[in-house]
């Protein structure tokens, strides 16, 4: 039995390019001129602005004056713009308007503490519940997220 051995893997190509195909560089040391970097004009501040005055940065960039408005909140994102508060600043009051609407959940309007019993995309459906709840007793209020 006679073994044959491999064949010599051809040989591969270069990884750099050959020097005759590189640019002319210039000896000075400096970068060659490229059209597509924005140069910067030598007569760049650099350091402080000497007379020119600070700029302000308010802490609560959302007040600023052209700032983006706040992302949608995930009710309005979904088109749920009309939300059903029920005043209930007790405990007692609380598990009531839960004993109607078991996922009412705790929220603050206007620095008062209240249940929301829904939140929906039409007006009419916002009052239904609004006046079921009135009928139990309740003081109820429908806002529009929107304003």
């Amino acid at each position: 039995i006679a073994v044959i051995p491999p064949q010599a893997a051809a040989p591969s190509a270069p990884t750099t390019a050959p020097s005759s195909a590189l640019p002319n560089v210039p000896d000075s040391g400096a970068a060659p001129a490229n059209t597509d970097i924005l140069q910067v004009p030598s007569n760049a501040p650099i350091g402080s602005a000497g007379s020119m005055g600070n700029v302000v940065v308010p802490a609560d960039l959302a007040s600023a004056a052209g700032a983006p408005p706040p992302p949608p909140s995930r009710a309005a994102a979904l088109g749920l713009f009309y939300r059903v508060l029920v005043e209930a600043p007790d405990d007692a009051s609380q598990s009531q308007v839960r004993s109607l609407v078991a996922d009412a959940f705790r929220t603050r309007h206007q620095g008062q503490v209240m249940m929301q019993t829904g939140a929906y995309a039409d007006e009419a459906t916002a009052n239904a519940m609004a006046e079921m709840m009135r009928r139990h007793g309740f003081e109820v209020y429908v806002v529009d997220a929107r304003q």
